[in-house]
């Protein structure tokens, strides 16, 4: 078992392999017998992680503050967001299935609960959002006399969605291309492609996602460029953005997003990179090598810098 400090961070565990290019805050504590961090990797302040086999964050991924995640393992995939005050573990949480994976492309907002009494599987391209709770146990009463008690793995799909406050229960399975309603009681297995919603939650729409719409399509990019030319105004940046809809493609300072491939130019100028942060916001993400950046706007830069040199 060996230790590592970065200033005053700390790793303990058998084998550690960290990125060079890992960009840190302050107080965090990391213990697992085999620890790997991938590069551009960015890590807030106040985090704990305790988790026996193996603790595993791949490339361009980024970790908030204050979370807490306990269990036999853990791998968050690459390019994902992990917000603040995340709790993974909870009872039960040192058990032999008490595993959580997370897919690269997802993100999870911040004060949400996986519960590891079983296995956790979350696929690619998941949002979850604030407040949501992932439950593998359920039960508190004797079952002695009559009272209920579930325990079971709960496997999220790849493309879904799981927006604030909703709660999945044991031996749940969400599969993929799914958009569940805000604030819903998932207990039951939900197909692929519907959406579905309410407390507890019944089926809205099957065969629903993913839909194509091209003309839709044109209309949706147009209002978000629309909508990104008067953000420019505020940011006081300038840019010059162009829409081809027959290819697919917009241009940003000549710089190519392709919407079919979803790839873009390298080297983009920190306008450029804003143009990329504001197309993930509003559900065209670009991911790449390099995480995501936007410009802040004069007066919140202005009352930034008047804050470091007043300190």
């Amino acid at each position: 078992m060996k230790k590592i400090e970065v200033d005053d961070n700390i790793f303990i565990g058998e084998e550690i392999d960290i990125s060079d290019d890992m960009i840190i805050g302050h107080n965090n504590l990391f213990m697992s017998y085999h620890i790997t961090i991938g590069s551009h990797v960015s890590i807030g302040s106040n985090n704990k992680v305790l988790v026996g086999e193996f603790f595993l964050v791949q490339n361009t991924t980024h970790i908030g503050n204050c979370n807490l995640i306990e269990g036999r393992s853990a791998k968050i995939g690459a390019n994902v967001w992990w917000g603040d005050e995340n709790v993974v573990g909870h009872g039960g949480k040192w058990g032999v299935n008490s595993d959580f994976e997370l897919g690269s492309f997802s993100m999870a907002v911040g004060k949400c609960i996986f519960n590891l009494s079983d296995k956790i599987t979350i696929g690619e391209h998941v949002g979850i959002g604030g407040e949501v709770n992932i439950w593998t146990h359920g039960g508190y009463l004797p079952i002695l006399r009559g009272f209920p008690a579930q325990y079971g793995p709960v496997t999220v799909g790849n493309y879904v969605w799981l927006p604030a406050r909703s709660i999945v229960l044991p031996n749940v399975t969400v599969g993929s291309n799914v958009v569940i309603g805000i604030n819903s009681l998932v207990n039951m297995n939900i197909p692929d492609g519907c959406f579905a919603a309410g407390i507890p939650i019944r089926i809205i729409n099957e065969n629903c996602y993913p839909k194509v719409d091209d003309d839709a399509l044109e209309r949706q990019i147009r209002g978000v460029i629309q909508d990104y030319e008067q953000l420019c105004h505020y940011k006081a940046i300038s840019v010059d953005i162009s829409y081809m809809p027959e290819q697919h493609i917009i241009l940003c300072n000549g710089k190519s997003f392709d919407l079919k491939t979803m790839e873009f130019s390298d080297k983009l100028s920190e306008e450029e990179e804003d143009f990329r942060d504001y197309l993930r916001r509003r559900g065209v993400k670009f991911f790449g090598s390099r995480p995501f950046k936007g410009i802040l706007p004069p007066n919140i830069r202005s009352l930034q810098e008047f804050y470091k040199r007043n300190q």
